[in-house]
């Protein structure tokens, strides 16, 4: 596995991250500070961070970029690029709160910074300015571009209320955990590469067949982003070791081995259900058993097939070939990464 990030996506950082400053100087100055720090570009006091902080992986941004690039427009990607990163922050500030996680980047999230309702208040004004965004971006597909994001905005909503639903749920199958992600992971990559291809001038087969190869990642990415919630290593994620299950969530690993038809699943979420307060042995044991019982190999196939599947309908659209390689490059980095 590899923690370096593909060239596009450095790029596509460079390029977005002026327009994402200038988008945040239009909010108060107390909740652009709580942006600016949940981004990593900011200390909790509003100085400018080291040099190279910030942002954090922005793919969708650059699918966002590359799509508008496909379509035709280039320079058509910025608004999207900026819009679904505002969307993907706003997201991360309430997900923070709503799970209790303490960290984010390896350094204290922005509500145990700045407190819950601040941290929620910058990630409403960030939904807000990522539609004025696409609003004001002089495209006369502006307003279908807004219609996109705020349908995909809408299902990602659902998907987190799954999420949360599915908490130490009795009852919760692979089925349901699909649809979860699908709706909180799978929506917004998806509209990153639909929004990107619409404002680039797309025909409505290359902004839909752009917009299935970003679901289909979407759902890769979240295969991925549950193996690290378990097995990844807490100085390389910079989350703490084993969160997932001790937040008892029903992620795709977990809901793999509940599955399971040999018996086992009575006493493995028993288990699950003693996570939170559990010693660090025991739960390092509950994952060495979720390993050795296929769960990690099962969401690591999963992750591939929607990779496959991603990047065979990238195959089908008409999109120039270099365009092509770096979409693909950023889609096999995300099954790939260990943070």
């Amino acid at each position: 596995m590899t923690a370096v990030l593909p060239d596009p996506v450095a790029e596509a950082t460079a390029a977005v991250m002026p327009a994402i400053e200038a988008a945040l100087g239009e909010l108060h100055p107390s909740l652009a500070t709580v942006a600016r720090y949940h981004r990593g570009t900011a200390d909790a006091d509003g100085r400018p961070a080291a040099a190279g902080g910030g942002g954090g992986k922005a793919l969708r941004a650059t699918i966002a970029m590359l799509a508008a690039e496909a379509a035709g427009d280039a320079s058509a990607g910025t608004a999207a690029a900026t819009a679904v990163e505002l969307v993907h922050d706003f997201s991360l500030l309430h997900d923070d709160v709503m799970d209790g996680d303490r960290t984010r980047r390896g350094r204290p999230a922005a509500w145990v910074v700045f407190g819950a309702g601040r941290a929620v208040l910058a990630g409403d004004a960030l939904l807000v300015l990522a539609c004025r965004v696409l609003a004001s971006c002089g495209s006369d597909r502006a307003a279908r571009a807004v219609d996109t994001l705020m349908d995909a905005t809408a299902e990602l909503i659902d998907g987190q209320a799954r999420d949360l639903a599915l908490e130490g749920a009795e009852r919760a199958t692979v089925d349901d955990t699909l649809r979860m992600c699908a709706g909180k992971t799978g929506a917004l990559l998806g509209c990153s590469a639909g929004l990107g291809a619409l404002l680039g001038g797309g025909s409505p087969a290359v902004v839909d067949a752009l917009a299935g190869f970003g679901r289909h990642l979407g759902i890769a990415f979240q295969a991925r982003d549950d193996i690290l919630g378990i097995w990844g290593l807490e100085p390389v994620t910079g989350k703490p070791a084993y969160g997932d299950l001790r937040r008892r969530k029903r992620s795709l690993p977990v809901t793999f081995a509940l599955a399971a038809a040999d018996g086992t699943a009575p006493a493995l979420r028993r288990e699950l259900d003693a996570a939170p307060g559990a010693p660090e042995g025991q739960v390092e044991r509950l994952a060495l058993r979720l390993e050795h019982a296929g769960a990690r190999r099962r969401t690591e196939e999963l992750a591939a097939q929607e990779l496959a599947a991603a990047l065979e309908l990238l195959e089908g659209a008409a999109v120039p070939p270099g365009v092509r390689d770096r979409l693909e490059s950023v889609a096999r980095f995300v099954t790939e990464r260990d943070r």
